[in-house]
């Protein structure tokens, strides 16, 4: 049974919950997985800049001048390594949400082709009893 978390952030952005999929048949360990990334990435778009404004802010009252040209340097190199992480990111959570869209519509292609052959049993039948 897949485990879900109980803060209240990750469950109310996308909704997960055990409900949300009890209809769902196949494995959602997957689309869990990239729900949960992607509210990580979420909260860390939202807390960042502010965090990183803050602190620059307050460097620059206190006339902290070494300390502030520190502290843009390295905002600036957190803030182009974070956006770099994130970029490969979106692109293989693209490439897993292509491989599962891929997968349903095999998946779906299956199912047309099983009611088809009954749908024609069904009519072979039919005609055979007349």
């Amino acid at each position: 049974m897949e485990t879900f978390w109980t803060n209240s952030f990750i469950n109310s952005e996308f909704n997960i919950s055990k409900n949300r999929f009890k209809y769902y048949k196949g494995d959602i360990t997957v689309l869990i997985k990239i729900i949960k990334e992607a509210q990580w990435w979420i909260l860390a778009a939202r807390t960042a800049p502010f965090v990183a404004l803050a602190l620059l802010i307050s460097f620059d009252y206190l006339n902290l001048t070494k300390l502030q040209e520190t502290a843009t340097i390295a905002v600036i190199i957190s803030f182009i390594t974070i956006s770099v992480f994130w970029w490969w990111w979106a692109i293989y959570r693209i490439i897993d949400i292509v491989k599962t869209v891929k997968k349903s519509q095999e998946n779906f292609e299956e199912i047309k082709s099983n009611i088809r052959e009954t749908k024609k049993i069904f009519n072979e039948q039919d005609s055979s009893d007349r």
